[in-house]
């Protein structure tokens, strides 16, 4: 009859086998300390360790970063969902429709995204969120150079027409 409990190697307390971490190579098929024991020591190691650890996973992110475009390019999907507050399949969802709805080219200039060689940017109010189309990025510019002012929009609009 297989024992149901364990005495741990760091505390000396007797527990359940549930409170070990499986362990092949061990004889009993256990870990020598408990769970708690060994988030205890993964704990301190993590705080000891914390600017090591972190310069050698920065490095693997800028590693993997550089040498791996389909991950830049889920990086930065995944930044421009969230921004928005949509998963990755909503925002690729929204965009794909707003490039439909406006025939592939830009909401202001009329450009079409096959001649600008990048991905339209996606035009929103900054205080509402509230997403508005897709633009180039020369509009895109210009519109959040002005504040997003209707009236400012307007007054240079109406300058360059003067000339």
């Amino acid at each position: 009859m297989p024992k149901l409990t364990k005495r741990c190697t760091k505390c000396k307390q007797v527990k359940s086998i549930s409170e070990f971490h499986k362990r092949t190579s061990a004889k009993d098929g256990l870990c020598p300390g408990c769970k708690s024991c060994g988030k205890e020591q993964c704990r301190g190691y993590l705080l000891k360790n914390r600017i090591k650890l972190n310069k050698q996973q920065n490095a693997r992110y800028h590693k993997r970063y550089q040498s791996d475009a389909e991950y830049r390019k889920a990086r930065r999907l995944r930044g421009r969902a969230s921004r928005f507050g949509m998963s990755v399949d909503d925002y690729v969802e929204m965009y794909d429709s707003l490039i439909k709805k406006q025939n592939g080219c830009c909401a202001i200039c009329g450009r079409h995204q096959a001649g600008l060689g990048k991905a339209f940017d996606v035009d929103h109010c900054h205080k509402t969120m509230k997403i508005r189309g897709l633009l180039c990025n020369a509009c895109n510019t210009a519109l959040g150079s002005m504040g997003d002012e209707p009236v400012r929009l307007r007054r240079a609009a109406d300058y360059i027409e003067e000339f």
